[in-house]
């Protein structure tokens, strides 16, 4: 029995370390790197999406296409990917609600809120996933999921995800644990089979050799033969797997060496078995630290390398250092240790840090060398700047950090808000992960202000949460912009100088019948006076009804024609358009009939009054040009309300559905011929004579009333007139209406000081004021008035002077009062576009009426200043 064992022995136990060696040491640390390698897989394919999703937010970065494209293109791209042996692998992608984007084979969860879907186990996947994914690298989630091939199946999966913040979208993909274990399987299987094959060949050969005797030499020459077979079939088995395999004594002799690590170091098998390693592979550091370890190792077979994975430099066979991944085991073989080495070369690996490293200082470089200004702040301290910004500030990076942007801007804002309120917000907005673009006022080192355009976003650098400040100097576009509404201000006013002429005709024809009706009355209430006083009041009287039409006139001609700021407001166009019609009955020949319908109202928008009347002035004048050549013709103009339960075409422009107010003029005239109807809105275009017009108004009217949010729109037909269309939305809130005082006139005993260069004007002034009891001191020089008050300054209790005078203006008279004593002054005007509130302070200037006045007027606005109520 003895001898028996001692043939036997021996290859059971090289059967039993076979086993051993396979299932205890090789197995589960291939089974560990399979896992890893499939992880890794995994991730990789997910980075690949995040790549093809920067891509396109770099499109949409660069304008090529907007972001909503993008994101179409997106999915419709990556739901078709699959991946996998059975091209069965997919990805999904849901947001931080978290909600259900797109999912290749559960399209049922599209646009779900799956805040609430949990797995069998109870496990709300989902959550788990957003709470992975907003990691800096992403993360693995674990849960059961139905099989891609039976949807009742539901096995265990993990899955990698990743945020891509940009959108806010997470990207995941996974793996069965079934599809990893089948492939574990199949190699246990594999290995099984061949081992049970040696156990069986092995226990043959004992059985036989037992059988045949005890022929020593010529049974050990079969044993051999058997073991290295069997030697031969296990080094089979080594060699197919992928990371290197190495044994070695602890002396450091290599006794096994597989195919991979003949890849990896370059030795065959036969060249380094019996070498020592670490003489032949390891830098010449590393075997010092081989030999201080080796006793250790040779007595226990315990180190600080033994069961952790290192990563190391080695040297191959051409000299050449290379990065390995090495996992150490410790194995005892006849009561010696023997160390059992897998590696994995690495080099890949390190490029891909090299890579991520250079990539690190390209964006270094990039962030000095940029033409824009960039600010790294640790919340609202400066921790990094580029050169740009050095430069732009005249100053050293050490003198700059440790300075918030505040440090550089003024106490203000352009909107009137403090700097540190609205900074405040902006970055209490970036850190919540909200990107910020706005336009910000700093201040150059000469205290001048200068407007930069910034971009504020949350990044992580280097482990850290800091918000980039992205900043663009925008204050010569700023002085290119205020020249373009300069000039736009210069068109419409050339425009509205058109339409004046054009009018220029009828307004003279009709002014001139007012001062006919004036001078006619005038000589009636003379000769009327004494012998018929009924006859001659009423003569008066309608000399001041013709004197306010004529006042109104003039109004209407001096608001069309002014030059002004755009002044948006509450604006009843009931009366615009009453205004209009008015003015043009005085300028239209009576052979052409102009016809107003509005209907029930309200009809308040949010406009500018002044471009408002000038678009209706012009599309009028035009309607009564198309007319002209027939020597009369029927002008109408509606105004109404409409609901629109579809979009409204205009000229280039579609407005939605909805409620508008709808402004509708029409000719009788010649029409417009279909082909030139898409060019009357072009610039310069016209089709009237030379000299007749400039092309510019109709194109100015479509550029104001989109600048209104409405549309302009017109309908014709040669030979049967043709209608505009003017679509404004409606603004329900109260406008303010002026109520007229009541007849009285109010008087006084004040001391008046009257200054006034048309002597006429001076004398009825001065006895309209006397009568209600005010005492009244007139000048028509103002020199002599300016002289006059410097010697009794305290004789006064209001000032009231006309602008337009020789020697001093009123505003330069005004200014030169106020510096001898303040009170209160009116200035009297017929036109006072040049006027400024600036002015208006700096002259003490309390009230402007606009001449022509009534003495109600004048009297209602005199006690108004004196008793403080302006």
């Amino acid at each position: 029995m003895r001898k028996y064992l001692q043939f036997t022995l021996p290859a059971l136990l090289s059967v039993a370390l076979y086993g051993v060696t396979i299932f205890f040491f090789i197995l589960p640390r291939m089974e560990e790197a399979i896992m890893a390698k499939k992880r890794e897989t995994t991730r990789e394919l997910v980075r690949t999406i995040i790549v093809l999703l920067e891509t396109y937010q770099q499109d949409v970065d660069d304008g090529v296409i907007q972001i909503e494209t993008a994101k179409k293109r997106a999915l419709k791209r990556i739901q078709k990917i699959r991946y996998g042996p059975e091209m069965k692998d997919y990805f999904w992608i849901n947001d931080l609600t978290p909600r259900m984007i797109m999912h290749p084979y559960r399209s049922d969860l599209d646009t779900q809120d799956l805040a609430n879907f949990k797995d069998p186990n109870g496990k709300k996947v989902f959550v788990e996933v957003v709470r992975e994914a907003i990691k800096t690298d992403g993360g693995f989630v674990e849960y059961l999921w139905q099989h891609h091939d039976d949807p009742n199946l539901v096995i265990p999966k993990i899955s990698y995800v990743y945020l891509f913040k940009p959108w806010g979208w997470v990207i995941g993909s996974g793996l069965y644990y079934d599809d990893v274990g089948m492939e574990i399987n199949r190699l246990v299987r594999f290995l099984t089979f061949a081992g049970f094959g040696v156990f069986v060949l092995v226990t043959g050969l004992s059985i036989f050799i037992a059988w045949r005797g005890m022929v020593v030499i010529k049974e050990k020459q079969r044993i051999m033969e058997s073991l290295k077979r069997s030697e031969a079939k296990f080094r089979g088995i080594s060699a197919n797997a992928p990371d290197g395999i190495i044994m070695m004594t602890p002396e450091g002799t290599i006794t096994f060496w597989n195919q991979a690590a003949e890849k990896i170091f370059g030795y065959v098998a036969d060249e380094i078995i019996g070498k020592n390693l670490h003489k032949l592979l390891a830098p010449a550091e590393q075997y010092k630290h081989f030999l201080s370890a080796a006793s250790r190792f040779r007595l226990h077979g315990t180190g600080n390398a033994i069961g952790k994975t290192l990563e190391l430099p080695a040297v191959n066979k051409n000299g050449q250092k290379i990065p390995i991944e090495l996992s150490i085991s410790a194995l005892n073989f006849d009561d010696e240790w023997h160390a059992v080495g897998i590696v994995r070369d690495v080099t890949e690996k390190k490029k891909a840090e090299a890579a991520l490293q250079e990539s690190e200082i390209k964006y270094h470089t990039l962030f000095d060398a940029t033409n824009d200004i960039m600010l790294l702040l640790n919340n609202d301290v400066i921790v990094d700047c580029n050169a740009r910004a050095l430069e732009y500030l005249q100053m050293d990076k050490a003198n700059v950090i440790g300075l918030t942007p505040l440090d550089f801007s003024p106490e203000f804002q352009a909107e009137g808000m403090p700097s540190k309120t609205v900074a405040k917000q902006y970055i209490y907005e970036a850190k919540s992960n909200k990107p910020q673009h706005f336009e910000w006022i700093h201040q150059n080192i000469q205290g001048e202000p200068v407007y930069t355009d910034v971009y504020l976003n949350k990044i992580t650098l280097l482990g850290k949460k800091l918000l980039l400040a992205v900043c663009r100097d925008i204050t010569q576009r700023k002085k290119t912009e205020e020249q373009r509404r300069t000039l736009e201000m210069q068109l419409q006013q050339a425009q509205k100088m058109e339409a004046i002429g054009t009018l220029a005709a009828g307004i003279a024809h009709d002014f001139n019948n007012v001062l006919w009706g004036i001078l006619g009355f005038g000589e009636m209430a003379i000769t009327q006076i004494e012998s018929e006083p009924e006859k001659a009041k009423y003569s008066i009287e309608r000399v001041l009804e013709s004197g306010n039409r004529a006042k109104y006139m003039v109004q209407q001609i001096l608001q069309f024609s002014r030059q002004s700021q755009i002044a948006m407001g509450p604006l009843d166009l009931t009366i615009i358009l009453k205004e209009v019609v008015k003015l043009l009955k005085a300028s239209v020949p009576s052979n052409f009939e102009i016809r107003l319908k509005i209907s029930e109202g309200p009809f308040r928008v949010h406009a500018d009054a002044t471009q408002i009347h000038q678009v209706l002035i012009n599309l009028c004048t035009n309607a009564y040009h198309a007319m002209r050549q027939m020597k009369k013709g029927v002008l109408s103009i509606s105004l109404d309300r409409i609901q629109a339960e579809s979009e409204i075409k205009c000229h280039s422009q579609i407005l939605n559905a909805g409620s508008y107010i709808c402004i509708k003029i029409s000719d009788t005239g010649q029409g417009i011929e279909t082909e030139y109807l898409n060019k009357i809105f072009d610039p310069y275009y016209t089709t009237k004579e030379q000299g007749e017009g400039t092309g510019l108004g109709l194109s100015i009217s479509f550029s104001i009333i989109k600048s209104h949010k409405g549309g302009l729109h017109v309908e014709s037909l040669k030979g049967e007139g043709s209608t505009f269309f003017i679509y404004l939305p409606p603004k329900d809130d109260s406008v303010v209406e002026i109520v007229s005082s009541d007849e009285n006139i109010l008087g006084g005993t004040e001391r008046i000081l009257f200054v006034d260069d048309e002597s006429v004007l001076l004398e009825m002034t001065e006895i309209s004021l006397e009568k209600v009891g005010y005492s009244v001191t007139g000048f028509n020089n103002s020199l002599d008035a300016l002289n006059y008050f410097s010697a009794h300054p305290d004789q006064f209790d209001l000032i009231i002077t006309d602008q337009t005078m020789p020697k001093l203006t009123g505003l330069e008279l005004s200014y030169k009062i106020s510096n001898i004593r303040p009170l209160p002054i009116i200035l009297c005007t017929g036109f006072s576009e040049t006027i400024t509130g600036d002015d208006l302070k700096s002259s003490g200037i309390s009230l402007i009426l606009k001449k022509p006045l009534l003495r109600k007027e004048l009297t209602d606005a005199i006690r108004r200043v004196l008793n403080g109520a302006i």
